[in-house]
């Protein structure tokens, strides 16, 4: 009974030592890659984190600065489209102040609707202020020398028509108020001899008018056409 327990008990003893060994050696090893395991996936795990973080303000970034870029070109779109708008509304003013004045019919006016002429003064005061707002506007963006120099240059040249205009148009009323006057108790023939001397001076005052302003629109028409080449210049750069 004896031989048997000693075996037993060296059978135990071997089978603890080989425990031992392998508590010893395999354990700590499994246990520390076990931890380089754990750690590495920490890491992954940690380094995603901050990619996602990163990816996210990359992207946050992108589309503000996406906002800005559709924003400046919104704005610079709207600059631009308010600058094509100012240059045509100043050339369609400016063409109708001088086309008013140079198709004006002041051979038209006569005793019957002379008083009329006081409207169409108004009307003269009318498109030279809407032109000079038209030009105000034009001028709230950068200009060429050469188009600023034309504006100033027509906008003389047209004053200098309207002058002439109401020139005649005040002589031609006051002939005829006079004309009115005059008559006034005066004999059948003395009415039609100043009647006839009205309808004389009215023609030389006609005849006048439309010899100068044929030459000031001369100096008009050219500068005019200066203005269109000057906008039809900025149009392109603006449409480029």
């Amino acid at each position: 009974m004896e031989w048997p327990l000693f075996i037993f008990q060296l059978c135990i003893l071997i089978i603890l030592y080989v425990v031992g060994l392998i508590l010893k050696n395999f354990f700590p090893a499994y246990f520390s890659e076990k931890g380089k395991n754990i750690a590495t996936k920490e890491d992954i795990s940690e380094i995603t984190k901050n990619v996602e973080e990163a990816k996210k303000v990359f992207t946050d970034k992108t589309e503000e600065l996406k906002a800005q870029l559709l924003f400046q070109n919104q704005h610079n779109l709207s600059w631009k489209a308010a600058e094509r708008e100012a240059l045509i509304d100043y050339n369609k003013k400016v063409s109708a102040w001088l086309y008013f004045i140079i198709r004006f019919p002041l051979s038209d006016y006569n005793l019957e609707n002379y008083k009329e002429l006081k409207k169409q003064g108004i009307e003269l005061d009318k498109r030279q202020y809407e032109c000079d707002i038209a030009e105000a506007h034009v001028n709230l963006f950068d200009n060429t020398k050469e188009l600023t120099e034309h504006i100033l240059k027509i906008n003389l040249a047209i004053i200098k028509l309207e002058g002439l205009l109401e020139q005649a148009m005040m002589k031609a009323y006051h002939l005829c108020v006079m004309y009115e006057i005059n008559i006034v108790n005066k004999q059948q023939q003395e009415v039609i001899e100043l009647h006839q001397k009205l309808l004389s001076d009215l023609h030389a005052i006609y005849g006048e008018f439309g010899e100068n302003r044929t030459k000031q629109f001369e100096e008009a028409a050219e500068y005019h056409a200066k203005i269109g080449r000057n906008i039809r210049e900025k149009l392109r750069e603006i449409n480029k």
